[in-house]
This record gives structure tokens, C-alpha cells and sequence, in this order.
């Protein structure tokens, strides 16, 4: 930081691309007087559209975690960088290039996550059509992927991640590489597909030799925290100690390190560090604006209060993070961690959406080959030798829906959901969805 206060003017002007990232850096390390000292200067050197452009470039990035600012500057610096007739370049830095998932930095608003991705899918073109990049389109279906995943439907965003497989930006470009087998990771480890999931952590690692500083850093977290989940390697308590350190150790999308360092806690014994780690990321996740950082906070203060036989704090913490996952749907923070919620998991009761998105993550879980410990999700019902897709069709079969609204949800055939219906009647002994209704609220 000291060197800039040398650095002659002329040589500064020049490397504005280098200044911007360590203003970024500075802002979100929270050292205000440095930044105020560094930004004073620049102010004083660049007049006129380069002045104009690196203002808005910065305002971008310090509205962080608002997306409709966001995009409303980058569009001035796009306005401005087409009229200019100046020499300087600026180049906007990439979005969320430290974090595996956009959706956890960028979604900020509950009830808002679907729209929150039009938005991203906005601001990334925008970022693209400044640098001069191609593949927004590539990009536009990989944050459409990223919702489906995080919102359950694996099915829809399996099948966009696979087209993206096939496309020239797939080999091209790292960053999309990375998070394409990040996100096809996690579908295998929630089908338990194990080979699959080894075979994703091959390839991410085969990337490493021909990835630049950033690039490798992402694919480093990637990494990490798919080893998480495979059993023959979590069990070798690898230690994110062993990981390179961010060169931008306070940038936003350190969220997602500390919350790997987190799950690393999740063991016998480690309650109060693991409770005190979870504090922290639920600071941290308020300040960014994380609705998902927020999620997996709640989430880890629920393991911990259980882990210290704490049922009160549990309920407090478990019902926050339902609540908030609720109104969106989100369910994938959930699934890696049902084995750790206990009996009380099925007493938590609050709206309607609670509900459903309770049953829905039961489901889910059930779905898998083999069952985790959820027998406190379970009700008579599940005891009949129901699958856990025929569970899924009950529920929306009960809550009101059609047949061929049930097949447009699970995206399978009408006729395939009549004759699952039937085979359910059968091994209920009953005969109707009247009968279904009445059988589903006896055991609710």
C-alpha cells in the first residue's frame, strides 16, 4: 500500500486495472482510511471519461450485494467506454471469481432468487460485452443450472449442464469448467453415485496444470469441498490449512472458504468451535448480503446447539433457517447434513411453505439409494414400502395439483403419474385421492 504513495503518477495511470482490484480488495477488508487515501489520489489523477468509467467500475463492485445497482453502473461504464475516445482501457474484473456458486453471493433477496438470476444473467453479459468475451449465452444457462440446483429440480439442471458439456466454452473456458463439475458433483453425491462423483474430482484436478492464479483458486475450492463428501477421502480429515491462501483473503467470495472451513467442524466434540464458526459466517453473510451464506449459518448453529444438547437454541435456529429458505424453495444446503438433525427436525412446524419445504427435503433424502438417519421425518405412511418418488407424487397429490400438473413438476409422463397413483392406492388399500387425503391427514 505503501508503494502507491511512490509510484509516479504517470505509471499509475497505466496499471488502473491493478489499482481498481486493490481498491476492492482494501474496501472489503474493511481498511476505510487506506482505501480513502488510495481512491483520494486517483481521484486526482483521472479526469474526464477515464475519471467517469473507473467511478462507475468501482461503484459496481461496492454495491455489493445489490443487483439493480449493480447493473444500473455498469451500464454507465459500458455508455461511457462506447463514446470514449481515450486509450485507457479498464477491464471489468470477474464476477465471483473465488466462489464455486454465484447464487450463494448474489442471491440477496428471499421471495426474490428466480428474479435475482435474470439479473445476474444482465450484469454478466454486460461484464462480457465490456471485456470483449464471448460465451454469455454459455453463461446465461449455467446461473438457470445453478437454480435448478439449488431449488431441488436435478433433473432440469442435469440436463442443461450436460448441453453446456458439449459446447466449445466448456473446453475454453476454466471458471465455466470448474462450476459446470462442481454443480454435476453434487448431483452425483445426492444420487450417491460415487464413481461418477470420483470421476468429477479427477477432472477438476486434471484442470490445475493450465489454470491461471485465480482460476486456480476456484478449482482449489471446488476441490475441497467435493472431498468433503467422499467418503474414501473426507475420512482422511483433509484440512483446508493445506489449501493455497487467497491473494484476495477479505473479497466477497471468501463467504464460501469460510463456510468450508466450517463443515470441516461437523464431528464429535467440536460444538463451541463449531457453534463460534457459524456465528461468524452469520455476521459475515449479513454484511454481504448472502441469503445463502445466511442459510448454511442457521443451518451449521443448529448442528452445534444439537451437538451441545441445546433443543431450545436448535428449534430457534433451525426454524430461522427454514423460514428463510423457505419462500425460494432452496433445498440443497440441507441434504448433505439430514443424518445431523435429530428427532426434533419433524416438530418444527411453521406456515404452509415451512411445511412443504420439510417434506420435500425428507423426500429428497429419501429418494437416495441408501436412507440417512431421518427416521424422524417418517410417518406411518412411509413405513407401506413407498418409494421416495411415489412420497413426492402423494404430497402433490394431496396438496391440490392435476396429474398433468404432478408430471410437469417431477417432468415425467401424464400417464407414468396415473399408473404411479395406482400402484400407491394399492399398497395403501385404498381406492382415490379422497381416500389418499384423509389417509395423509390422519398421519400428518
Amino acid at each position: 500500500m505503501d508503494l502507491l504513495d511512490h509510484i509516479p503518477s504517470s505509471v499509475l495511470r497505466k496499471h488502473m486495472q491493478t489499482v481498481l482490484y486493490i481498491l476492492l480488495d482494501l474496501y472489503f477488508a474493511k481498511a476505510h482510511s487506506i482505501y480513502q487515501k488510495i481512491y483520494n489520489r486517483i481521484d486526482t489523477l483521472l479526469t474526464g471519461e477515464d475519471g467517469d468509467i473507473f467511478r462507475e467500475l468501482l461503484k459496481t463492485y461496492t454495491s455489493f450485494n445489490h443487483l439493480p445497482s449493480m447493473i444500473t453502473h455498469m451500464k454507465n461504464a459500458e455508455a461511457i467506454m462506447n463514446h470514449t475516445t481515450s486509450r485507457q482501457k479498464l477491464y471489468v474484473p470477474p464476477l465471483g471469481f473465488s466462489c464455486p456458486s454465484f447464487t450463494l453471493l448474489y442471491h440477496s433477496v428471499p421471495r426474490k432468487f428466480r428474479e435475482e438470476i435474470e439479473q445476474l444473467i444482465t450484469l454478466h453479459q454486460l461484464s462480457a460485452t465490456i471485456n470483449h468475451k464471448q460465451n454469455q449465452e454459455e453463461w446465461a444457462l449455467y446461473f438457470k443450472a445453478e437454480y435448478s440446483y439449488h431449488t431441488g429440480n436435478w433433473k432440469k439442471s442435469a440436463e442443461i449442464l450436460a448441453h453446456l458439456s458439449t459446447l466449445p466454452a466448456f473446453a475454453k473456458e476454466l471458471t465455466l469448467k470448474a462450476r459446470i463439475l462442481y454443480i454435476q458433483g453434487f448431483i452425483a453425491y445426492f444420487q450417491n453415485d460415487s464413481s461418477s462423483l470420483s470421476d468429477i474430482y479427477e477432472k477438476l484436478q486434471s484442470l490445475l496444470p493450465r489454470a491461471t492464479s485465480y482460476e486456480s483458486l476456484l478449482i482449489h475450492l471446488c476441490s475441497l469441498r467435493l472431498r468433503s463428501v467422499i467418503p474414501r477421502i473426507a475420512e482422511k480429515n483433509i484440512s483446508p490449512a493445506s489449501e493455497p491462501e487467497s491473494p484476495l483473503r477479505h473479497s466477497p467470495g471468501l463467504t464460501y472458504q469460510e463456510l468450508i472451513e466450517t463443515r470441516t467442524l461437523i464431528k464429535p466434540g467440536n460444538g463451541i468451535p463449531l457453534l463460534y464458526a457459524a456465528l461468524r459466517n452469520e455476521r459475515f453473510s449479513r454484511e454481504r448480503h448472502s441469503v445463502l451464506g445466511e442459510i448454511y449459518s442457521y443451518l451449521y448453529q443448529a448442528i452445534a446447539y444439537d451437538m451441545l444438547n441445546k433443543p431450545d437454541d436448535f428449534h430457534q435456529s433451525l426454524t430461522k433457517v427454514l423460514t428463510l429458505a423457505a419462500p425460494d424453495h432452496i433445498i440443497s444446503p440441507f441434504l448433505p447434513f439430514a443424518s445431523h438433525l435429530p428427532v426434533t427436525w419433524s416438530q418444527i412446524r411453521g406456515s404452509d411453505s415451512m411445511n412443504h419445504l420439510i417434506q420435500d427435503i425428507a423426500l429428497f433424502v429419501q429418494e437416495r439409494p441408501y436412507h440417512l438417519e431421518v427416521k424422524s421425518m417418517q410417518s406411518p405412511l412411509q413405513q407401506e414400502t413407498l418409494t421416495g418418488k411415489e412420497l413426492r407424487i402423494i404430497h402433490l397429490a394431496v396438496s391440490g395439483k392435476t396429474n398433468r400438473e404432478i408430471a410437469e413438476e417431477l417432468h415425467l409422463a401424464e400417464i407414468t403419474i396415473k399408473k404411479a397413483l395406482s400402484r400407491i392406492y394399492k399398497k395403501l388399500g385404498i381406492r382415490n385421492r379422497t381416500q389418499l387425503a384423509t389417509l395423509v391427514k390422519q398421519h400428518q
